[in-house]
């Protein structure tokens, strides 16, 4: 559950996952709501030779009424991962389901917050609430 502070447009926060290593965390997924109520699906792709980082929407930026929208205004987020199909909610709906083998599945992968100021340099989220549950299968 996370709250964002002063924000506008795309100032976005999410959740980054299926990282395999905590002291290097260059790969992943990349799961963000904004501040106009989008969502966006990504994958984090490490760095080039060149050291520019590689950055790919899965999804990109959607419009969901299941989004609260503003400052102020609170979201509960979540990922349903089921081998390498992964489900992505807003406040208890599902907005999207996607299958990707680009990174295994990590039994011991590792997770965390996404915030990104992209109108807002000072942008903050306040992160009320962060969870994980293994469900066994």
């Amino acid at each position: 559950t996370a709250r964002p502070e002063d924000c506008a447009g795309l100032d976005n926060y999410g959740l980054f996952y299926r990282v395999p290593d905590l002291r290097n965390p260059n790969q992943g997924y990349w799961f963000a709501v904004s501040c106009d109520g989008l969502y966006r699906l990504a994958k984090w792709d490490g760095y080039n030779p060149d050291s520019s980082r590689r950055y790919t929407a899965i999804i990109n930026w959607t419009a969901s009424s299941y989004i609260r929208r503003g400052p102020g205004q609170p979201n509960r987020l979540g990922v349903l991962l089921r081998g390498d199909t992964m489900t992505i909610y807003a406040n208890g709906y599902s907005l999207a389901s996607y299958r990707d083998t680009t990174y295994p599945v990590f039994m011991s992968g590792y997770f965390g917050v996404v915030v990104n100021g992209k109108n807002n340099t000072r942008f903050t989220a306040d992160i009320d609430e962060m969870a994980y549950w293994v469900n066994p299968q």
